[in-house]
């Protein structure tokens, strides 16, 4: 367990964070970095302790890796208990808030499931705010992970959705959140990490950039995600000679080998060859991701990922000055807005994204870019979250 205290006085007793913490293992993903900045927010205004939600990255080759993995996660989580026991004793005299970044697997729901039962037996002034970072938290899938979610939803204190647009239509939402509870419910975006904000300076020096176009993609290489989407609007730049205007960068979690393999062949060898495309890993230090989202003059991100949500990247794009190019999907439309600061468009194509790259000058870039910090420092700043998420895991 790890444990952080702030010294700073206790007006509605003691917040609790029981999430998952940094691991190379698994990547430096937007539920971790959400749970860190909520943290940061609460330590301001009240004590807070964290106990680290454990769970391993388990990879398990032969015929009985899933029972394997099974075994390894049900360990994990029996140990996170133990430790998370220990810290609600250490607090069983004052009034205790836990906060749990909530999953929406199957899997994860029953792991949350227990967390929230076994908390509740071990301290008799405990309020839970669960913080859903997963766009189907409140439209779930199947009958056992929707009563589940009822019961969840129901013995929470508050819970937390980043954005109306991840709301299912009200009959939908009915199924798990009654008008009699529906005052639990508070909608709190998202924001960055400090280290992830460009400073005036930054940005003024960006606008003066010139040379070719760069765009990145920042993102785990799952195929939802767009990554080869964008690659397909390389092929047709590069088919309409003009490759020789853009740098491409590609960074993120690889889930196998394969995909990266598979992806490099479909871009093909006189790509790969111009030395314009760079394709990388996983960039796990905050400063390396910082210096990308400077240098890049367009933010890339053609998702359709089922459960996708608020993207983080996209707003650490937007407080470093790039223009995004996103789908209209999620809440992307609640940060980009076409021919603001960017381009957003549903169901968006390797054409569209070739076309807008081809068609887009430096000064619009840059006046988009300078579009995106503009409507980040006006809804996504961190003193907006800060007295937000406050206010809403404090249950005032």
């Amino acid at each position: 367990m790890k444990a952080a205290t702030s010294p700073l006085p206790v007006p509605d007793g003691r917040v609790i964070f029981f999430i998952p913490l940094p691991d190379r293992a698994k990547g430096l993903n937007g539920a971790v970095l959400a749970a860190q900045t909520a943290l940061e927010a609460l330590s301001e205004a009240c004590e807070t302790e964290v106990v680290e939600m454990r769970y391993r990255w388990v990879h398990i080759p032969g015929t009985r890796r899933s029972l394997r993995s099974l075994l390894a996660k049900l360990t994990d989580h029996r140990a996170s208990l133990a430790d998370l026991g220990l810290a609600l004793g250490r607090s069983r005299h004052v009034p205790v808030t836990l906060f749990i970044i909530a999953a929406s697997t199957l899997g994860g729901t029953i792991r949350d499931v227990l967390s929230m039962r076994f908390a509740l037996r071990r301290h008799k002034d405990l309020r839970i705010v669960l913080s859903s970072h997963n766009g189907d938290f409140f439209n779930p899938k199947g009958r056992l992970r929707t009563r589940l979610r009822r019961w969840q939803l129901a013995t929470c204190s508050r819970s937390i959705c980043l954005s109306h647009r991840l709301l299912p239509a009200p009959d939908l939402l009915l199924r798990v959140l009654p008008p009699e509870q529906a005052d639990k419910l508070r909608v709190v975006a998202n924001t960055v990490d400090p280290d992830m904000i460009a400073t005036p300076d930054e940005l003024a020096e960006k606008a003066r950039h010139r040379g070719p176009v760069h765009v990145l993609y920042f993102s785990n290489f799952i195929p939802s995600k767009g990554y080869r989407v964008l690659g397909a609007a390389i092929r047709r730049i590069a088919d309409a000679g003009h490759l020789e205007s853009f740098r491409f960068t590609f960074r993120g979690t690889w889930p196998v080998p394969e995909l990266e393999a598979e992806f490099r062949k479909e871009l093909g060898h006189d790509i790969l060859a111009s030395g314009r495309v760079d394709i990388g890993g996983a960039v796990w230090e905050r400063a390396e991701a910082r210096r990308l989202m400077l240098d890049a003059d367009v933010f890339c991100l053609p998702t359709s990922y089922p459960t996708e949500a608020q993207p983080r990247s996209v707003l650490e794009a937007m407080a470093n000055g790039c223009a995004i190019v996103a789908s209209a999907h999620a809440a992307i439309p609640d940060m980009v807005t076409s021919g603001e600061n960017g381009l957003c468009k549903r169901d968006i194509g390797a054409e569209d994204i070739a076309a807008f790259l081809l068609t887009t000058d430096r000064e619009t870039l840059a006046a988009q870019g300078a579009a995106s910090r503009t409507r980040f420092d006006a809804d996504f700043s961190r003193e907006r979250f800060r007295q937000a998420r406050m206010d809403a895991v404090l249950c005032r």
